[in-house]
Parts: C-alpha cells; sequence; structure tokens
C-alpha cells in the first residue's frame, strides 16, 4: 500500500534524478557549444541568431520572437554578429523605424558550417541511440520541451 508521504518521497527522488539529468544535459550541450559550433567563433546564443535569420532578411522584433528572446537580448546578439561582420543592417527606406536584418557572406558560410557540423554531430548522436530507442527518446524530448514551456508559462521566466 503506497501512501501519500511514501508517494512525496518517490517523487522527491524522481524530482532530485530529474534534476541530476537536466544538469547532465545542460552540461553536454556545453559541450556540443565548445565542439561542434567553434566553428565560426560565434557563440551559441549567436549560432542560434545566424539560423534564426537565414536565408532572409527579419526585423529585430521578428528575430527576439524566433528565438523567444526579449528584444535587448537579441539586440546585443545581433551587434555581436554585427561586429563580427555576420550580419548587417539597412533601414527601410519606406519606414526608417524598421531595420532589416541579414547574413552577410560570411555570415552565410557560418550558416552553411554550423548547418553542416550539427548535422554531422546529431547524426553521430542518433546512431548513438539504439534503434530500438529512438522514437522514444524523441518523444521524451518532445514532452520534456511542452513541460518546460509550461514551466515557464510563455512568459521568459520560470516559476
Amino acid at each position: 500500500m503506497t501512501t501519500i508521504l511514501g508517494d512525496e518521497m518517490d517523487a522527491t527522488d524522481d524530482c532530485s534524478k530529474l534534476m541530476e539529468t537536466m544538469r547532465c544535459l545542460e552540461r553536454e550541450t556545453a559541450i556540443l557549444e565548445q565542439d561542434v559550433l567553434k566553428c565560426c567563433g560565434a557563440t551559441f546564443a549567436q549560432c542560434n541568431a545566424i539560423l534564426g535569420i537565414g536565408d532572409r532578411e527579419t526585423s529585430l522584433n521578428d528575430l527576439a520572437e524566433v528565438l523567444e528572446l526579449d528584444k535587448s537580448t537579441a539586440s546585443r546578439t545581433v551587434d555581436g554578429l554585427a561586429k563580427a561582420g555576420l550580419v548587417e543592417r539597412n533601414v527601410d527606406p519606406g519606414d526608417r523605424r524598421y531595420v532589416r536584418i541579414s547574413l552577410t557572406w560570411k555570415g552565410r558560410d557560418a550558416k552553411s558550417e554550423i548547418t553542416t557540423g550539427m548535422a554531422g554531430y546529431y547524426r553521430r548522436l542518433y546512431l548513438a541511440i539504439p534503434p530500438g530507442k529512438r522514437k522514444l527518446v524523441q518523444q521524451g524530448l518532445e514532452a520534456l520541451i511542452e513541460a518546460l514551456g509550461d514551466v515557464r508559462g510563455g512568459s521568459g521566466e520560470y516559476a
């Protein structure tokens, strides 16, 4: 017979295991950042911004929304990319309040390197997962992403 106290202890143990697992995942993600994304000298945040801009022009507001960042954080990220010559900003002649952000040739080369590096990394990772567990891992990651969004509440803040 399980008691409420027993359920709470199990939940506490399970939460501790989740926390430990998430910390391991964060460390492994940091290794990805250091090893795979070092190709173009950009930070993890800058690589995400490069991929978020892609092959199109975008605004800072749109980029911030795609990256789920506040506008000031997105602006600082774009500043670093502009200083590195990876993006350019152009004022919209029809609306001078609107600034278009796009990748330079150097930025497009960086995007290609990032995409190639990540594709190779994730292929190796996928093949390292036992075939019978691949779908389960994918489903678990999707559930985790959904739960993280629920905890964050869409506000960008974790409760």
